[in-house]
């Protein structure tokens, strides 16, 4: 498959545990712990990076920010909001599917599969 995802998540756990469920289905991974380095991760790697799974609530630049900046790097990068913020609820863009969080496994991997077939 060889194909990458950039994982977007403030939470330590979370990352590590969508880094092995990812890498475990025979994806490559990078991370990034907020808005900021994300952004920066992106722009050196966005020729490589076939999905970003993105939290909205992040430090700094909000996920929001994060994902408008993305768009602006690369327009047709494939994007899963990966959120539980109530706050953030009415942010759903055209064709950018949402997991709620908590999350299943397979509802997730479903996602990301129809999107980088």
């Amino acid at each position: 498959m060889n194909r990458q995802i950039l994982i977007v998540d403030d939470d330590r756990e979370i990352r590590a545990l969508l880094q092995d469920l990812f890498i475990d289905s025979g994806y490559r991974v990078l991370q990034a712990n907020d808005g900021e380095s994300a952004c920066v991760l992106f722009s050196q790697h966005c020729r490589e990076i076939d999905l970003v799974t993105l939290d909205l609530e992040l430090p700094g630049i909000s996920g929001v920010e994060t994902f408008h900046r993305l768009k602006s790097i690369h327009p047709e990068i494939k994007i899963v909001i990966l959120s539980g913020a109530p706050r953030y609820q009415d942010f759903n863009p055209p064709k950018v599917p949402r997991v709620d969080k908590p999350f299943s496994a397979d509802r997730l991997l479903d996602c990301i599969h129809a999107l980088v077939q």
